[in-house]
C-alpha cells in the first residue's frame, strides 16, 4: 500500500483577515459589495421563497423584501423554512426571524400578495423573483415587471414535484420579452399534481439553489441560463436555454 507523506515545502493556506472573515470564502465568487447594489423582491414565502431568502441571506444580500400574506400550515414545515411551532403565524414575519438568526440580515417582509391591489415601489436596480403557485400570478407580476424600469431581471421559477423550471430574463429586453411570453399560459393549462407529489424538501433546495447562482452570474455579468429545466431526484438537466 502507498504511504502518504505530507509535502514540508507545501505553501500554507491564507489565513482570513482578522476582520470581515464573514464572506471571505466567497470573495473570489461573489462580492457583497457588489451584490449590495441590487435589491431582492421575493414574492411568496413558500416552498422557493423561503429557501431563497434564506440563500441570498446567507451570501450577503442586504436588501431582501418578501411578499406573502398567508400564514404557516402544518404540511409546510416537511418542505418550508419554517418550523412547526410557527404553525398558524404570519409566514413573513417568522421568515424575518429565521434569516436574522442565521445570518444576521434583515428581511423586510409585508404581508400582502403583490397582487392587482398593490401598489408596490422598487428601489432601482431590482431583481424580481417570482415564487408563487399560479400562473395568473405570474402573468400580473411580469406586467408589473415590464412597467417598472427599476427591475432588470425577473426570476421565474415552477416547481412540479422534483422537476424544476426556471427562467431568467430582463424584462425590457424585445427578446426575452417575447420568449419568456411564449412561456406564459393559463393555469388551467398547467400541469396538476396530486396533493401529495407536488413538494418535496430536497426539490425546494435545489431552486434555492439556482436562484442564488443565476443572481450571481448576473451581477457578476457571466452570461446565464433564460430557461431551465432540471429532475431533482435524477440531477439531470432535461433541457436548457441560453
Amino acid at each position: 500500500m502507498e504511504t502518504i507523506t505530507a509535502d514540508v515545502n507545501a505553501v500554507e493556506a491564507p489565513k482570513p483577515p482578522e476582520k470581515n472573515q464573514k464572506y471571505w470564502r466567497q470573495l473570489d465568487l461573489m462580492s457583497p459589495e457588489k451584490l449590495n447594489e441590487w435589491s431582492f423582491a421575493l414574492v411568496g414565502a413558500g416552498s422557493v421563497g423561503s429557501w431563497a431568502a434564506l440563500a441570498l441571506a446567507k451570501m450577503g444580500a442586504q436588501k431582501i423584501t418578501v411578499w406573502d400574506r398567508d400564514v404557516v400550515d402544518e404540511h409546510n414545515v416537511s418542505c418550508q423554512v419554517y418550523q412547526s411551532y410557527a404553525v398558524g403565524k404570519r409566514k413573513v414575519e417568522v421568515l424575518a426571524g429565521i434569516v436574522q438568526d442565521l445570518t444576521d440580515q434583515q428581511v423586510v417582509g409585508i404581508v400582502q400578495h403583490l397582487d392587482k391591489d398593490a401598489r408596490p415601489t422598487f428601489d432601482d436596480q431590482t431583481i424580481l423573483v417570482m415564487a408563487v403557485d399560479n400562473m395568473d400570478a405570474r402573468k400580473h407580476l411580469w406586467e408589473v415587471a415590464k412597467a417598472c424600469p427599476a427591475i432588470r431581471l425577473v426570476i421565474d421559477v415552477r416547481m412540479g414535484g422534483e422537476v424544476l423550471r426556471m427562467y431568467a430574463v430582463n424584462p425590457h429586453d424585445p427578446m426575452h420579452e417575447a420568449f419568456y411570453e411564449e412561456n406564459l399560459y393559463s393555469s388551467e393549462e398547467g400541469e396538476h399534481l396530486p396533493c401529495t407529489s407536488q413538494a418535496v424538501s430536497y426539490s425546494s433546495f435545489f431552486s434555492a439553489a439556482f436562484i442564488a447562482s443565476t443572481v450571481s452570474s448576473f451581477v457578476n455579468g457571466v452570461p446565464f441560463r433564460n430557461e431551465t429545466t432540471f429532475h431533482c431526484r435524477q440531477h439531470k438537466l432535461i433541457g436548457s436555454q441560453v
